[in-house]
């Protein structure tokens, strides 16, 4: 995650900020994906956003409104069907235009004040501290330049134990830690515990806007908004605590019963073939070390080999 994050920011010898950050969304799951996106918006890169699946959530009588989408965010959605090749030229035009025409959004979803003024309190800290710093953490393959970015100090008091505390610890000692974990017992004293405080705040502003998206969309007939797919009947059967186990002990002793029964008239086939190949070389050529390299070395070796096909593709098939 550290190597992801250090890639975005530029940070590292000879790598540079991305122009442009291109994040992929599933529309059948759209809270969940933009929980990441949010996150990586906050990186302060332009962004564009490929809304992939948007066919399967039609299907599952999920409809969004995209324009919506677009201007709750301020960044682009494009719809793309990668496997049929839809909207990749419209994906290529955003991507252009967000590189040649960056426009860089303010954070979508803010945090409560009193994690905010910890936030400044602590990176004022950090700048001070950074004066007389040497070296720097291993995440960063250059100095810290000036001070810490404010995102890497707001995932220093979210994540508590994470990378950027042990790092920093190591490098400029364990005040550090001492004052990170002070932070995060007034947030908690007063009622913002970590990092819960960071989940509840994203997917409540994620539960307005896919709640928007979906209210600005086409109606959906009530039999279509209850019409399961056939993967999600099928996974609801599979997963199930009793019937689920019953499929998966069916399944391994039809598995085992392909393996070691309804291969053998295959494999003897096989070993057949190659024993009557073997017999036939061996009474055209005369005995000596060329029919044992033939008879013995190439037909047997091969034929040891390939008789087990038929267990191997029944086990992969």
């Amino acid at each position: 995650e550290m190597l992801a994050v250090s890639v975005l920011l530029g940070y590292g010898r000879g790598t540079l900020a991305p122009d442009v950050i291109l994040c992929v969304v599933d529309a059948t799951n759209l809270d969940r994906n933009l929980y990441l996106a949010t996150q990586i918006i906050d990186v302060g890169r332009p962004v564009v956003i490929a809304l992939s699946m948007v066919d399967l959530a039609q299907k599952q009588g999920i409809h969004l409104h995209i324009a919506r989408l677009e201007k709750r965010l301020g960044i682009p959605f494009v719809p793309v069907q990668a496997a049929r090749r839809q909207g990749l030229d419209q994906l290529r035009v955003a991507l252009r235009n967000a590189v040649h025409k960056p426009v860089l959004v303010p954070r979508p979803v803010t945090f409560p004040q009193a994690f905010t003024d910890e936030v400044t309190e602590l990176t004022q800290a950090l700048t001070e501290n950074n004066r007389q710093a040497e070296g720097h953490a291993d995440y960063s393959a250059q100095p810290i330049q000036p001070t810490l970015p404010r995102l890497l100090v707001e995932r220093l008091l979210i994540d508590a134990g994470g990378m950027i505390e042990r790092d920093l610890t190591r490098e400029r000692g364990e005040w550090i830690r001492i004052q990170t974990q002070a932070a995060r017992q007034r947030l908690a004293d007063g009622g913002i515990p970590l990092p819960h405080m960071e989940v509840d705040s994203r997917y409540e502003w994620i539960a307005q806007i896919v709640q928007e998206a979906q209210e600005a969309g086409e109606t959906t007939p009530p039999f279509q908004q209850n019409r399961q797919t056939w993967s999600a009947q099928l996974d609801h059967i599979v997963t199930h605590k009793v019937w689920g186990l019953i499929v998966f002990l069916a399944v391994m002793g039809i598995t085992f019963q392909s393996i070691f029964s309804w291969a053998l008239p295959l494999m003897d086939g096989i070993d057949g073939v190659f024993s009557a190949i073997g017999t036939w070389v061996s009474g055209t050529l005369s005995e000596g070390p060329l029919q044992s390299l033939i008879v013995d070395g190439i037909i047997g070796g091969v034929g040891a080999v390939i008789v087990f096909v038929p267990q191997i593709a029944m086990l992969f098939g």
